[in-house]
């Protein structure tokens, strides 16, 4: 495979991967919220933020807000 190949398809293997596990992290959160564990929902997203994309960040955010009335 040619160099000017490799780096694009390696930047597509990078973003895919974390893509994938940005959405695991959002279902895991998301599950909590359904489970009303709101504490340990509100927990995780604190931990896992910065690999949510920012519409994720704010709808889980609003969903822990909501539920804590504030």
């Amino acid at each position: 495979m040619k160099k000017s190949a490799f780096f694009p398809a390696l930047a597509a293997c990078l973003f895919f991967y974390t893509q994938t596990h940005g959405q695991n992290h959002y279902s895991a959160i998301d599950s909590l919220l359904k489970d009303k564990q709101f504490f340990a929902a509100r927990d995780l997203l604190r931990a896992k933020k910065e690999k949510l994309s920012t519409f994720h960040q704010l709808k889980l955010g609003a969903e822990i807000d909501n539920a804590f009335n504030q």
